[in-house]
């Protein structure tokens, strides 16, 4: 279970899976058995099990435990980012922003909950906020390419095509098989009215993932 928390942690970005959380909760729960009075592992059992609910989308139930894991757990930011996740999925930006930012003062050298504190700002339409957000995550995980294509979809809805292009180009040299790139790149191309790139553009997204809907919609639009 540890393991699984060291990297979570880490903040690689490729995403662990729900399977990888319902195997640590059921390395807790046989932990658990051994040493019930154990605040530590019911602490760690609450996350692992909400954080393995919140693939499913069943974030009424999450919440509690995440909630019961901050409370038992204080001082680890992995619980508020969790809650924060939890709570921004559901539009509850009230409470997902001040979760995200006790994870980020509590784990100050992770990117991931301001990752999710710059998505909470993009949200509530507070792009200035989102972008330091990003920003600081760059500083701290400057080789994670989808942090610069976050940081690239805000510029392109602030109207700054070239920083969202530049941002785009950036995640790219960073994730080549980062398919959202080449569409947001494509976007902007079709909007300068270079149709044959942003053609190009398209058709590279789809070709790193042919399930791309945004693509697809975008190409069709352009050849329509």
């Amino acid at each position: 279970a540890q393991e699984v928390l060291l990297r979570y942690l880490a903040g690689d970005q490729t995403p662990q899976k729900q399977s990888d959380f319902e195997a640590a909760s059921r390395d807790i729960e046989t932990a658990r058995r051994l040493t019930p009075e154990s605040l530590f592992l019911q602490g760690r059992g609450s996350f692992f099990e909400g954080r393995a609910l919140l693939f499913m989308k069943r974030y009424a139930e999450a919440v509690p435990l995440l909630e019961e894991a901050v409370r038992l757990d204080p001082g680890a930011g992995y619980g508020y980012n969790a809650l924060g996740i939890a709570y921004l999925e559901q539009a509850r930006f009230d409470k997902a922003i001040p979760a995200f930012r006790d994870a980020v003062w509590r784990a100050q050298h992770w990117a991931y909950p301001l990752h999710n504190l710059g998505l909470a700002f993009f949200e509530t339409g507070d792009y200035h906020a989102a972008i330091g957000a990003y920003e600081t995550a760059i500083r701290l995980a400057p080789r994670y390419g989808y942090l610069h294509y976050n940081l690239g979809t805000i510029y392109q809805r602030m109207n700054r095509g070239k920083d969202a292009a530049a941002e785009y180009r950036k995640a790219l040299a960073l994730s080549p098989d980062l398919a959202d790139s080449y569409n947001g790149l494509g976007s902007l191309q079709a909007a300068e009215r270079k149709f044959g790139q942003a053609e190009a553009s398209y058709l590279q997204a789809l070709k790193i993932d042919n399930h791309l809907l945004a693509a697809r919609q975008n190409l069709a639009l352009l050849l329509f």
